[in-house]
């Protein structure tokens, strides 16, 4: 034979040592199988990879993509396992596959993928992540407050928003919060809570209109017109009329504004 190996029954035993199943002299070369095993998942890396590239857009090809970033989490929980390669592809991997979802509007799927790269991501950082500054965090929950308000579940939603404002707190600016804000002061104002959601929407049109909010002039436009929108509502539900109609004055003006413009 090319190749004879001497097998040592003490496999058989509960103190069985993996080092001891084969006779020394005919034992693998532990470098030569750490190089064949690498060999092996070269070609899957790259798969991953340019999957990974690859861009996520909504209309036609949005379906298209959710498939190929299942294929993308397929290989990552398969190089993670089987090839020990970092961890940090199933959260890059889940959190595509999330993106991929919402770009087809199944919110309730993206949620779920978004919770598991959070979860794994906990686990990498160890017990207490939150003393950890870690951009890729805060923009996790971003995204499940997010999720979590366009699924109507309200009080998870602000569950996330706690949390975003603790992560937030070593890299506050102007803008930082100015989307969460907005949020939920449409949670609040969604549960009843009309005077916070005032509080927190007037804040936000203050920070517009004096540019401190670094949006795009499309994105202010949208802003603002939701903002006056939401106020509208609140001082009608009060029954306040003189500043629904102030509110309502201030929108018309906003909407000439941008047409003249």
């Amino acid at each position: 034979p090319i190749c004879s190996l001497t097998y040592n029954t003490s496999f058989m035993d509960d103190n069985y040592n993996l080092k001891n199943a084969y006779n020394p002299q005919t034992s693998f070369n532990l470098s030569f199988m750490q190089s064949a095993k690498q060999a092996l998942s070269e070609p899957l890396l790259k798969e991953y990879t340019e999957l990974n590239s690859q861009q996520i857009t909504e209309g036609k090809q949005s379906k298209q993509q959710v498939q190929q970033k299942i294929r993308q989490l397929a290989l990552a929980k398969i190089l993670t396992t089987s090839y020990d390669h970092d961890r940090e592809l199933l959260v890059e991997a889940h959190i595509q596959l999330a993106q991929a979802y919402a770009a087809n509007e199944h919110h309730e799927q993206a949620y779920e993928h978004y919770k598991e790269a959070s979860d794994k991501l906990s686990l990498m950082l160890g017990e207490t992540p939150r003393t950890t500054n870690n951009e890729i965090q805060l923009m996790l929950c971003e995204h499940l407050l997010s999720t979590s308000f366009k699924l109507k579940n309200y009080h998870q939603t602000l569950s996330y928003i706690h949390e975003y404002y603790s992560l937030a707190q070593d890299v506050e600016t102007d803008n930082a919060r100015f989307y969460v804000d907005g949020v939920k002061a449409r949670v609040l104002y969604a549960l009843g809570d009309t005077r916070e959601a005032e509080a927190l929407l007037a804040d936000n049109l203050s920070r517009v209109e004096q540019g401190k909010a670094v949006i795009s002039d499309s994105a202010s436009f949208t802003q603002k017109a939701e903002i006056y929108n939401y106020l509208y509502k609140i001082y009608k539900s009060e029954k306040n009329h003189m500043k629904a109609l102030e509110v309502l004055a201030r929108s018309l003006a906003h909407i000439e504004q941008a047409l003249r413009n």
